[in-house]
């Protein structure tokens, strides 16, 4: 089974969360207006992470596994950080 097979239920909201969350600064890079309100960009991408990440839970496969405990610390530390600043 390849790569793909096996890992895209994660891979793909992974991938439309990595897009939604560069299209802002590409867009204003390349001088391009888009009428999309910037929370819709982040809300997006949040949805698409936690698809990923609920999507990993499900795999299993050692990229998925990594996926798992990587965002899991991201996560712990995100919320860490919300509390203590």
């Amino acid at each position: 089974m390849a790569y793909l097979d096996r890992n895209s239920p994660w891979l793909i909201p992974l991938l439309m969360s990595l897009i939604l969350l560069t299209t802002p600064a590409l867009t204003e890079m390349l001088g391009i207006q888009i009428a999309l309100p910037k929370w819709l960009s982040i809300a997006g991408a949040i949805l698409g992470f936690f698809l990923a990440g609920l999507s990993s839970m499900f795999v299993d496969a050692v990229s998925a596994r990594i996926v798992r405990l990587v965002g899991t610390g991201l996560g712990i530390a995100m919320i860490a950080a919300a509390i203590f600043h």
